[in-house]
């Protein structure tokens, strides 16, 4: 009797995935769902304190700052300059920390028609940029994360001109690239090439 209604099932199922109806349907929700979340709905940060507490997923370093991504009750980009040039600040990756500063406001961009930081955050669900004064580590990361860390911190030795296309190619991390270049490799139509499926830690 089983195999029956399963054949039964199987049939129908069949039926309806041949059905041209069946995939205008679907692209008609995902429509709706794509505008409805993109445009109509806008969202804005609950978060209103100097401090927050995440994990850090994402983090870049420059010759006198950091900027990483927290994930906690949301996202939140933190920039913090560095104090003490002998600290491995790859380490806080992954780690669950607390950290404490000021919002600062993400900026449109003043030129017409080129990369728009604020927009790509937005898209990427983050709508707060703060200013670190002081981060405390509250959970150490878990192995994976230091594994990532030991990457970043090898592909550190470089030559500035290599470290975001290492940070690209190894790591799918865009963050050090310039958003000149990500602009020109977005409008020329090549950005898929710096996506190597499966290949990304």
């Amino acid at each position: 009797m089983s195999v029956v209604l399963v054949h039964l099932y199987m049939k129908r199922l069949k039926i309806i995935l041949q059905s041209n109806y069946f995939y205008i349907v679907i692209g008609i929700i995902l429509s709706i769902y794509v505008v409805f979340s993109t445009i109509i709905v806008r969202y804005t940060s609950n978060i209103n304190s100097n401090y927050i507490e995440g994990t850090i997923t994402s983090i870049s370093l420059s010759s006198d700052k950091i900027s990483f991504i927290l994930e906690g009750k949301e996202k939140v980009k933190g920039t913090f300059y560095i104090k003490e040039l002998d600290i491995s600040y790859y380490d806080y990756l992954g780690s669950y920390v607390k950290v404490y500063g000021n919002k600062k406001e993400l900026i449109n961009n003043t030129i017409p028609n080129t990369f728009n930081y604020k927009k790509y955050l937005y898209n990427n669900h983050i709508y707060n940029n703060y200013v670190i004064d002081k981060i405390e580590i509250i959970k150490e990361a878990n192995i994976f994360y230091k594994i990532k860390s030991s990457i970043y911190k090898h592909i550190n030795n470089y030559s500035d001109n290599l470290k975001p296309y290492f940070n690209l190619f190894i790591l799918g991390d865009k963050s050090l690239l310039d958003s000149d270049s990500y602009a020109l490799y977005q409008s020329n139509g090549i950005w898929h090439l710096f996506a190597i499926s499966g290949m990304h830690i």
